[in-house]
């Protein structure tokens, strides 16, 4: 009895001392690489300058390169450099050989205002999801 008595006192310490530890500052990649730049003194990246710089979700900035989110299943006008995070993901995912793919950057348009056309029309159409595979792989 004492020896259960021990583990229950154990466990009840080990447990309340888990719940009183600091909440985690969960960031996405990109921003602390932003803060990592502005330590450095870099004065942020070139959609920010351009005023593009408004994020659309944890992954996406807004932008005029239409970008098909294959996890979350939608289409969204992204900046450059998320395109390019997109690009960047989607090739390692390649090199790996895996059959499902995280994204597909689908086209670049001059403004924003043009690929937000284009996003609501392809919206209303059933989306080709041959983007999201890996073409090697696929069999029929």
């Amino acid at each position: 009895m004492r020896m259960l008595l021990l583990h229950f006192f154990a466990f009840f310490l080990v447990h309340n001392y888990a719940l009183a530890q600091p909440a985690i500052d969960v960031s996405t990649e990109r921003e602390l690489r932003e803060l990592e730049k502005l330590k450095n003194g870099d004065t942020g990246p070139k959609d920010f300058l351009s005023g593009t710089g408004i994020r659309l979700s944890t992954k996406y900035f807004k932008g005029e390169i239409l970008v098909y989110d294959c996890v979350d299943r939608h289409f969204v006008c992204t900046s450059l450099e998320s395109a390019t995070e997109c690009r960047e993901e989607r090739d390692r995912f390649l090199a790996k050989n895996r059959f499902e793919l995280p994204c597909a950057p689908i086209k670049g348009f001059k403004s924003h205002e043009e690929c937000s056309e284009e996003q609501y029309k392809r919206v209303h159409d059933i989306p080709d999801r041959v983007w999201c595979f890996n073409e090697k792989k696929l069999r029929f």
